[in-house]
């Protein structure tokens, strides 16, 4: 039997099976919808080799953009469950900034920093906190896709501490 149950704007998949044995047991296996990605990376380079891996591992970009000006828009419009910034975008707002306003807009989205600075008080001094469960990583020690998805999927998990 399988079934779609919906939690939380997401659909769990949920399949039951009979093993035959001696000893008669049944297992359930949960299956959660891939990640919804919002990329937001202001380098073009960095961010369309970033959409490409990250799709080809069947996370679910919902969209990337390069500057703050449509950020907002774009979540409020596709409602991911994640999101991966830069944390210097340039002129603007910073990611810790935007990173505050998506989990004030969702308190239960994911959120990973994605930047070449190992402190972001490198970047600017007065920046706001970096909001809790967030994951933090610095391009200089990522060095394969594998560490930026599993850092997504522990973001989405981390707001499940954060409730």
């Amino acid at each position: 039997m399988i079934r779609d149950i919906p939690i939380d704007a997401q659909s769990v998949r949920f399949e039951s099976q009979n093993l035959t044995s001696e000893h008669s047991t049944q297992v359930i296996l949960l299956y959660m919808n891939s990640p919804r990605l919002l990329i937001i990376e202001d380098d073009a380079f960095t961010r369309t080799s970033i959409v490409g891996a990250l799709s080809g591992m069947g996370i679910e970009v919902i969209g990337s953009v390069g500057s703050s000006a449509e950020d907002i828009t774009l979540f409020e419009k596709h409602a991911p469950n994640a999101v991966l910034l830069d944390l210097d975008l340039g002129y603007g707002p910073t990611g810790l900034n935007l990173a505050r306003a998506f989990r004030l807009r969702n308190p239960n989205v994911g959120l990973v920093i994605l930047t070449s600075y190992a402190d972001p008080r490198l970047l600017r001094s007065a920046l706001p906190d970096i909001p809790t469960g967030t994951e933090y990583l610095v391009k200089s020690s990522v060095n394969e896709i594998n560490v930026v998805s599993k850092a997504i999927e522990r973001a989405i998990s981390n707001t499940s501490s954060i409730r």
